[in-house]
């Protein structure tokens, strides 16, 4: 059968966008959406693991915590139970949920919450919130985050892109539809021609660009240039801090008597003393100050000569040897060092 479709540019165009938009009001009022089968999945787990294991001190972070602590040397060392939540690439936003919607909900007598963070990652709301990290992000989320959409998605974007956002599921979920449609082809259609069985070639896929298959130096290198070509906006602590997430943070662990920790960790940049720019020093300074006031403990290990380069993996990764064992005892250390009157650290 022949179809005679109209060939002016402007009616496919219309076409086009009648197409989209159908397709959007269909996904927004599916019920069984399934690219948002991951929506608070991470939160109802986490809020199970914390109600069993009733830790009295919660590590929180990303890969920088989770290549640093060994948690189980951690739990020895200190002598109390430990938890270490982490998600690579996470920043202040998934912290922030995950100290409102995890510890702040957790029915225990957790004492101390240990946050790991680099420079001025504590205020910069809306870094890693977008793209491929908006999965993690909706992974400890509840059904309504205003002060989320408020500092991460709102002030950061312009009000047409928060509307598409808001209102077009194809526009906001493209991430994951390009993910969903890249495993169709590895496990329906490439997987198959090699007689490989479903999920199957993700693991190979996986096992050879493994970490620890690349070489080290280069690996390091493209990390280090990756973290570099971020410019941070929040180096003006007094400017940005009403806009960020550390406030909240705050309080949420304040109400519930929990004692902020916030760890500053030592990046490689680090090991050449004096690489840490003027307008980051003040940012440091004006962070410390504001912490102490607020009576959370800081514990900065950017001028810590115990690690030293060996201690270093891939870009400001510890290695899982030297500089994960080494980490964890210093930490653990300054944990019981911290003189709870004074909400300051003991000389080591």
């Amino acid at each position: 059968m022949n179809m005679n479709l109209p060939k002016h540019p402007a009616v496919h165009l219309l076409i086009i966008v009648m197409i989209v938009v159908v397709a959007n009001l269909l996904w927004l009022f599916r019920e069984d959406n399934l690219f948002r089968s991951l929506d608070g999945s991470l939160r109802i787990k986490l809020n199970n693991t914390i109600d069993e294991k009733k830790p009295d001190i919660v590590l929180l972070g990303n890969s920088m915590l989770d290549e640093g602590i060994d948690v189980d040397k951690f739990e020895q060392m200190i002598g109390k139970p430990v938890l270490k939540i982490s998600w690579g690439g996470s920043a202040s936003a998934w912290w922030y949920l995950v100290c409102k919607n995890v510890i702040s909900q957790a029915e225990g007598n957790i004492e101390t919450v240990a946050i790991f963070f680099r420079d001025s990652y504590l205020t910069d709301a809306g870094r890693r919130v977008l793209g491929k990290n908006r999965p993690g992000i909706e992974a400890v989320s509840e059904v309504h985050e205003p002060v989320l959409n408020q500092k991460a998605y709102i002030s950061q974007t312009n009000h047409f892109t928060y509307l598409l956002m808001k209102y077009a599921p194809l526009y906001s979920y493209q991430t994951r539809i390009q993910e969903y449609i890249g495993r169709l082809i590895k496990n329906r259609l490439v997987g198959p021609l090699w007689g490989l069985k479903p999920g199957r070639t993700d693991q190979i896929i996986e096992s050879v660009f493994d970490e620890n298959q690349m070489d080290q130096e280069l690996l390091g290198k493209r990390q280090l240039k990756a973290e570099s070509g971020y410019k941070s906006s929040a180096k003006d602590f007094k400017e940005v801090l009403a806009d960020s997430f550390l406030p909240e943070i705050i309080s949420l662990l304040k109400e519930k008597s929990i004692q902020p920790v916030f760890v500053r960790v030592k990046r490689r940049r680090d090991l050449v003393p004096g690489n840490e720019d003027n307008q980051l020093k003040m940012y440091i300074e004006d962070l410390a100050n504001f912490l102490k006031k607020e009576g959370a403990v800081f514990i900065d290990y950017t001028g810590d000569g115990r690690i030293q380069p060996q201690h270093y993996g891939a870009g400001d990764h510890l290695n899982r040897s030297e500089g994960r064992t080494l980490f964890t005892r210093i930490v653990v250390e300054s944990l019981l060092s911290i003189d709870r009157n004074k909400l300051t650290l003991e000389p080591m």
